[in-house]
């Protein structure tokens, strides 16, 4: 793969339309490494380290595929459900239920994806499908159970769906220079929020979309446009 001095890895890899899961790392703004998603492993380096903070250099050779790195990411990935509705993630009738269906698994209205206003938008999804999860689990999943912030007059905000990506806070500072939200913790856990629990309104927030617009699950929706569905949904 041939690319620029100064690029990290993930870049060059999707320049060269090489696919590299990520939940984190997002075009147009810093790398975070948090999700640690898209570990690769590097030969003659230990360990596996995140693509978006690796910087590329001359003759490296480095292995997006591998059995080990597979395991590593659906490791993480078990991790992330552990604290994120997941009764559909997983399922194989995700695609044949809607709403209004019975399941047939008895899963929890709070837990199903198919009433999550960001479903077949959603990247955690398309990751959960990209490494081929299992309903099987070590980590049993709690249901935060953290009140809809639904006080703003056009985004509604469930952080029960909240990754902790940081990618809607990174967004606000980097793209529009603003602190309208930040990371917040509530009883030792660490989630997004504004300061001290004001509204997006009292908190200075200009509704600009940039938050909503990088949020790669449904916990940050505009309201008007809430329960809109893709026109067209392709299996990749």
């Amino acid at each position: 793969v041939k690319t620029e001095t100064g690029k990290m890895v993930l870049e060059a890899a999707i320049d060269a339309g090489v696919y590299v899961p990520y939940l984190c790392y997002h075009p147009g703004m810093k790398s975070y490494g948090a999700c640690r998603m898209c570990v690769v492993s590097v030969e003659g380096q230990r360990g596996f380290p995140a693509a978006c903070t690796l910087p590329v250099a001359e003759g490296m050779k480095v292995q997006t595929e591998s059995k080990d790195v597979n395991e590593l990411r659906r490791s993480v990935m078990e991790m992330l459900i552990a604290e994120h509705p997941n009764g559909c993630l997983t399922c194989h009738r995700i695609d044949i239920c809607g709403p209004t269906n019975v399941c047939l698994r008895h899963v929890s209205v709070n837990d199903r994806c198919v009433t999550c206003p960001k479903n077949e938008r959603c990247e955690l999804k398309d990751t959960v499908r990209y490494l081929g999860m299992n309903l099987e689990s070590p980590l049993q999943y709690k249901y935060r159970q953290i009140p809809l912030e639904v006080a703003d007059p056009f985004y509604d905000r469930d952080y029960n769906l909240c990754i902790v990506c940081a990618r809607c806070v990174r967004a606000c500072e980097e793209l529009r220079g603003d602190d309208a939200i930040g990371m917040t913790e509530r009883s030792g856990q660490a989630l997004v929020g504004t300061s001290f629990g004001t509204s997006l309104l009292e908190s200075g927030c200009e509704f600009c979309g940039a938050c909503i617009d990088v949020c790669p699950v449904g916990a940050l929706v505009e309201r008007d446009n809430k329960w809109d569905k893709p026109r067209k949904v392709e299996r990749t």
